[in-house]
């Protein structure tokens, strides 16, 4: 009998003062454009998007997630600027950038690549672009009013937090949208 496969992924967990202050500038750009708004709950820090897979590729990943943990540092992430992928008059990912703490972002998400491979996982085609997800567009309804304010909110910033953990979520795809659960957490090196 085959394993049930889990949509899974890797991130490092927002703050609540953060999410706090995320909702409140989703909140002000929200009623223009035909967006799914990410809920609180589905703030963080993508290292890692896994996809399908099998209970024991997970505890392998759990195995090397450990090691990465207790040799890594914490350290600070500061979330600054609006944007959108492909472009912000385009948007059908809209972001909030990273502006200090990006590098260590980058480190971390080469390492777990580097893990994950060996355990079945394709690495990433693109560079990692570290990035926290606020919403995404459905339709291209109201676009060029959703761009509009996008564009009066680029300045945005947050105050920093500590990035102290690593997360390996389960994602359920619901109608209202995923529903994530912490299937394991690891504190990075104080």
């Amino acid at each position: 009998m085959a394993e049930a496969s889990i949509r899974s992924f890797i991130a490092a967990p927002v703050p609540p003062p953060a999410k706090e202050a995320l909702q409140q500038l989703a909140a002000s750009i929200a009623g223009a454009g035909d967006v799914r708004w990410c809920t609180s709950e589905q703030y963080h820090l993508t290292l890692k998007f896994l996809g399908d897979a099998s209970p024991r590729q997970l505890d392998r990943v759990a195995a090397a997630l450990h090691t990465i943990a207790k040799n890594r540092s914490h350290f600070m992430v500061e979330l600054q600027g609006l944007g959108a992928f492909p472009r912000l008059d385009r948007p059908r990912v809209i972001w909030v950038g990273i502006a200090a703490g990006g590098e260590d972002l980058k480190g971390l998400a080469q390492q777990i690549e580097k893990v994950c491979a060996p355990i079945g996982f394709n690495r990433e085609g693109r560079p990692y672009r570290p990035h926290l997800t606020l919403g995404r567009v459905r339709t291209p309804r109201e676009l060029a009013a959703l761009a509009s304010r996008l564009d009066a909110a680029r300045a945005v910033s947050f105050e920093p937090f500590p990035v102290e953990e690593l997360l390996l979520m389960e994602s359920r795809l619901q109608p209202g949208g995923a529903v994530h659960t912490v299937r394991a957490r690891w504190a990075l090196r104080g």
